[in-house]
């Protein structure tokens, strides 16, 4: 699962995180997203959730990863540590 927002996708475990623990967090978004209230607190604060496969997530942040370094680069933003 990810959610999409105002400020992109968000969704973050450690790095090195085990699949197995990566599969069981979506297992239980999977099950708790599609709750009514869940969905209504998401939208009132301006939120989206989007059904995807832990895959799907990695490869779409990795996506974000080039666009926001292409913006950072085209405005001159100095990388910081």
């Amino acid at each position: 699962m990810l959610l999409i927002g105002p400020r992109g996708t968000r969704w973050f475990v450690p790095a090195n995180t085990p699949r197995e623990v990566v599969n069981a967090m979506h297992q239980g978004a999977k099950t708790a997203l599609p709750a009514p209230d869940v969905l209504e607190r998401l939208r009132v604060t301006g939120n989206e959730a989007l059904g995807s496969t832990p895959a799907e997530f990695e490869q779409r942040f990795k996506a974000d990863l080039v666009k926001f370094a292409k913006i950072v680069k085209d405005a001159h933003i100095p990388v910081q540590d």
